[in-house]
């Protein structure tokens, strides 16, 4: 549905899967109109945790090195992987 003010389109994916459904509470994805990217993603899972990521200067199309995509989290951050419960 559309969110008042912001002109973006928030999307409620529901997962099809009794195995996806044991993961994830709820995954919203915000999406621009404009651009034709997604703006924003927050998923739910079941123990009540949320992951929310916002993507801003989007640019469509880039030459990337793969070394810019790695991700450094800082020590002693919570990493959860909710589709490992999937394959379980």
């Amino acid at each position: 549905g559309w969110t008042k003010g912001n002109k973006l389109y928030t999307l409620t994916l529901v997962p099809k899967s009794a195995q996806m459904l044991a993961a994830l509470e709820e995954v919203a994805v915000d999406i621009d109109p404009a651009l034709g990217s997604m703006r924003r993603l927050s998923m739910s899972d079941l123990d009540c945790e949320t992951t929310v990521m916002h993507f801003h200067d989007i640019q469509l199309n880039p030459e990337l090195d793969p070394a810019e995509l790695e991700l450094a989290v800082p020590e002693g951050t919570k990493v959860i992987r909710p589709l490992e419960a999937v394959g379980q």
